[in-house]
C-alpha cells in the first residue's frame, strides 16, 4: 500500500487531486479495481487470468 506519508508529501498529487499516472501500476490497478466495484476474483474472471493469486500478487506490487 502507498504510505500515508507518501500521500501527504505530495509525491503523487497535482493540486488537490492524486494523480494515477504517478503511482506504481500496480497501485494503479487497484485503485481502477475499487473504482469499478470489482473483487479480485471478478476482475480474474473477466480478464481471464489463471489464478486469483497470481493477480494478487501483481497487485501487491
Amino acid at each position: 500500500m502507498i504510505s500515508e506519508q507518501g500521500l501527504e508529501s505530495n509525491q503523487f498529487k497535482e493540486g488537490g487531486i492524486i494523480n494515477l499516472h504517478l503511482l506504481p501500476l500496480h497501485h494503479q490497478l487497484r485503485v481502477k479495481r475499487l473504482y469499478d466495484g470489482l473483487t479480485q476474483g471478478q476482475l480474474v474472471a473477466l480478464i481471464g487470468f489463471s489464478h486469483v493469486l497470481r493477480y494478487s500478487l501483481i497487485e501487491n506490487g
